[in-house]
Parts: structure tokens; sequence; C-alpha cells
């Protein structure tokens, strides 16, 4: 784990403490008590899904943007400003504890880390400008979507990084890039 980078140490926190987060489950295992907990539990899911997927060798820059533009196009929910159960305050602030304590050492975990604390504020202002801040850092990321592929490695990445047939979704070689398509 020494030699991996800040973006895979990140992730694997993510994955260990907050993926499966009591916001998210609830006491029960039955999801949040509000619509407004479950609301902040899917805005944190999408800030990690965009670290996981920068974790990756080749991120799907793509899938990063959708989760950006979801928290883009809910930044006027009501839900963000609409009451919390007392548990689910007393599991927000938890979750920020444990965002505190994520391991960023790279400047675009330091911003998602960023973005993840925004939400558990429930302040959209300071998601967008949170937002406004990674999406550099996303843009300037080496993506799978966007590499060119050097003659003569096309078949090794093929063996890499093709999903199998029946995912959402598959990635061929087009020319000289790799594209994604819907299954």
């Amino acid at each position: 784990m020494n030699n991996a980078r800040a973006e895979v140490i990140a992730a694997d926190y993510w994955n260990q403490y907050l993926e499966h987060n009591r916001l998210r489950t609830g006491i029960d295992g039955k999801g949040a008590d509000t619509n407004a907990g479950a609301f902040l539990a899917w805005m944190l899911e999408g800030a990690g899904d965009i670290l996981r997927e920068a974790s990756k060798q080749w991120p799907d820059r793509g899938y990063q943007y959708e989760k950006v533009n979801r928290l883009k196009n809910y930044i006027n929910s009501r839900d963000w400003r609409d009451r919390l159960s007392d548990r689910e305050l007393q599991d927000l602030y938890a979750i920020q504890k444990q965002i505190d304590a994520l391991p960023a050492n790279s400047d675009l975990v330091i911003k998602i880390k960023a973005l993840m604390t925004a939400i558990t504020v429930r302040t959209p202002s300071n998601v967008l400008f949170a937002l406004d801040q990674l999406k550099p850092l996303l843009d300037k990321q080496e993506s799978f979507n966007n590499t060119i592929v050097p003659p003569g490695t096309i078949a090794n990445r093929l063996k890499t990084y093709h999903k199998p047939p029946g995912t959402i979704g598959h990635w061929e070689v087009v020319g000289n890039k790799w594209v994604h398509f819907p299954d």
C-alpha cells in the first residue's frame, strides 16, 4: 500500500468507512429516515463514485462528469434545507469526522474531500464552488476514454481493460482512441 497512488488510498478508505455509511443504510438497514437524509446519502454516493473512479488506472471521465452533473442538477433542491431526523444528524456528524480523516495526499483527493465536506455541511453554494475547483483536475486526469492508443499496444490494452459482454457498456478501439459504447 505504500506505493499506492493517493487516489487509491483514499478510495480504499472510502470503501471501508464511508461507502455504506449509516445515513445511507439506516440503523436497521432500511435506509434513511427522511427524504433529506436519503438525498444527502445519494449526493455523497456521487462524490464517492468520483473518488473511486479517480483511483482507477484508467478513470472514465464521462462517468465522473455524470456524477458532477447529478450534483449540479440538484443544487436547487429543497432537500438541502429539509429537516433531518435526530439520528440522521448524529450520523451526518459521524460521516463528517470520517471525511475529515480521509487521507488526502493529492490535489485531486483534496478537492474531492472538499466536495464531500460541502455536501455534509448542506451548503449548495459551497458544493458548486467545490465542483468548480474539482473540474480542472478532472480535465487534466489521464483518462481511459480519451487516451491516444500508441501503435502496437491495442491488443494488450483490450485484454486488460475491455469490459466483458453483458456489463453496462463496453470499450472498443476506433482509429487510435478508446470509445465507450453502451450495451
